[in-house]
């Protein structure tokens, strides 16, 4: 459960900002074009535009097998994009400490989705972590549904405090809207129909016990503290495998990226201030 919580003109401002990158020196950027080796497949301005750079945007586009028309359009394009490069550096765009920022932050969300895709390749899921999984939600989801509605806070006094204006009346519609003008509309409003196993733990006890139409005591998760009103409640049928297969494929995903980075935390030697 988540509680928050055209690609061609993408792509023209992606690049560009790639481009700009590949014309300054520093940690932060990747080497000029000009140091690529391979043939030059065109010139702008004195500055050549090497064959694995047209390779590149081939790749990015999917047309690695591209013909001599396609070639020459990413040639044209890259053309383009040297121009508006070359305009950037002299009209000294390239030069603020923004551009510099903006462009090593791309560079940096650039290598971590490719190294986060190296990782998937060399541990790929397969149909038997899959089914593993299904089963492991089976048997968590039970047999039921509940719809419910929340409201989410920081802290448990403020939950209490909640739950305290609950019992003596006021209205749980009332709470959302305080709660959605406050902190936003995802934390507070109508979860729809879930089983146990789209919830947190937390939310099991409260769930074999509340009745339609009641409200919850405060229940901590990792989100933080819930006031929950249960809506109602049905059987629950399962879904077949192959209905869910992708979304099971997605948390796996999901599931692995994050034990991954949190082996190279634990390997880190990390430190922080705030701004």
């Amino acid at each position: 459960m988540n509680f928050n919580p055209i690609r061609s003109g993408l792509f023209f401002a992606t690049v560009v900002l790639f481009a700009a990158s590949c014309s300054r020196e520093g940690p932060e950027s990747a080497p000029p074009v000009a140091e690529w080796s391979g043939p030059t497949v065109a010139e702008v301005n004195g500055h050549e535009i090497s064959q694995p750079l047209l390779m590149a945007l081939l790749r990015i586009r999917g047309q690695v097998d591209a013909g001599a028309e396609q070639q020459a359009r990413a040639i044209s394009d890259l053309v383009d994009l040297h121009l508006l490069e070359q305009y950037a550096q002299e009209s000294g765009l390239l030069d603020r400490e923004t551009t510099r920022a903006t462009l090593a932050v791309r560079r940096l969300s650039w290598i971590a989705d490719q190294t986060v895709a190296q990782a998937a390749q060399q541990n790929p899921i397969t149909d038997q972590d899959v089914v593993a999984e299904y089963q492991r939600q089976l048997s968590r989801a039970g047999d039921k549904e509940y719809r419910l509605r929340h409201v989410l806070v920081p802290t448990q006094e403020m939950a209490m405090g909640l739950s305290v204006r609950l019992d003596t009346g006021e209205s749980f519609s009332t709470l959302e809207e305080e709660i959605a003008e406050t902190y936003g509309v995802s934390a507070s409003g109508e979860l729809g129909w879930v089983t146990q196993a789209q919830v947190p733990d937390a939310f099991g006890p409260a769930l074999e016990t509340l009745e339609a139409g009641k409200h919850s005591n405060p229940v901590n998760s990792e989100y933080g503290w819930h006031i929950l009103q249960l809506e109602g409640v049905r059987e629950y049928a399962a879904p077949e495998l192959e209905q869910v297969r992708e979304a099971i494929e997605a948390s796996l995903a999901r599931q692995r990226t994050e034990t991954f980075l949190q082996s190279l935390r634990e390997g880190a030697d990390l430190s922080a201030t705030t701004p």
